[in-house]
């Protein structure tokens, strides 16, 4: 079982961690040993085809225990089991019709996130780019790009004098600017905006025109997530009234590791409290 956060992050919760893995010198918490990352680990043993591992005890197992600050800003871990991992797979792709997905991921973080991006990818039997120069994604067969507003920021500025274009988009992990879909425009043929959570993975998702790129809207909930708007009583509440957005999505954590009394305002009742508000357009 391991854990993806920064050393700062693991220091601030009483996680029983036992081995540190770094690609560079870090000086290891009291309690952990320090292991450096080195390539022979991935070589396999004389005489081996394949490696061979005794496998896990159950899909509710721990998969993976991933960090999250979500909208409070404060460190927080989510357990994600088996079961959860597999069902957070389905999530459409604008590709071309009858080509195999060519995706770039301008972030190699092994953030949930990310991780789930890529994942979806590769499932699927596609190709996965890592990398922020436009011109080699676009040269290497790139068909579909993901990453955040912040990300997409800076490879605008980067492809502000190529011509060149590739397929489809998702923008995920913020607001976008105006200024920023019009660049992404100019570049991507199919441009969508993505509403997902560590603790939920995605939730919402709609394609972005220059008609609708103001609009706020979040897009209508995926397949099969629900959504709902409710009042401070958890009563629905009708189409264009604001209120608390809560949603429930395959795979979605149920709580914080050592932090009941924010898991029991967050989880409730098989609902994700993700702590933003909204309504329905219609």
């Amino acid at each position: 079982r391991w854990v993806h956060a920064s050393k700062a992050a693991i220091a601030e919760t009483q996680l029983k961690i036992t081995h540190v893995v770094h690609a560079d010198r870090v000086v290891p918490p009291p309690t952990a040993m320090a292991l450096p990352l080195e390539q022979h680990w991935a070589t396999l043993p004389t005489g081996a085809h394949q490696f061979r591992f005794a496998g896990f005890a159950s899909p509710d197992d721990a998969w993976m225990i991933a960090q999250s600050s979500g909208t409070t800003g404060m460190s927080k871990f989510i357990l994600i089991t088996f079961r959860g991992a597999s069902q957070r797979l389905e999530y459409p792709f604008d590709v071309p019709p009858n080509e195999r997905i060519v995706g770039g991921c301008l972030s190699m973080s092994l953030s949930v996130i990310s991780l789930f991006a890529t994942l979806r990818i590769l499932v699927r039997g596609g190709t996965v780019l890592f990398g922020k120069d436009f011109d080699f994604l676009v040269a290497a067969g790139a068909n579909y790009l993901t990453g955040s507003p912040a990300h997409f920021d800076g490879l605008c500025r980067r492809f502000a004098e190529s011509k060149a274009k590739i397929h489809g988009v998702a923008v995920a992990g913020g607001i976008s600017s105006p200024r920023l879909y019009e660049a992404l425009f100019k570049r991507f043929d199919v441009v969508r905006n993505v509403y997902s959570s560590s603790e939920a993975g995605v939730a919402c998702s709609k394609v972005v025109t220059p008609e609708t790129m103001t609009d706020g809207s979040a897009g209508p909930p995926e397949n099969p997530v629900s959504l709902e708007i409710v009042d401070d009583n958890d009563e629905q509440l009708p189409p264009g009234q604001a209120g608390i957005v809560r949603l429930r999505a395959p795979g979605q954590a149920t709580g914080y590791i050592g932090d009941l009394q924010t898991s029991r305002k967050t989880f409730r009742d098989g609902w994700f409290y993700p702590g933003d508000t909204g309504y329905f357009s219609q």
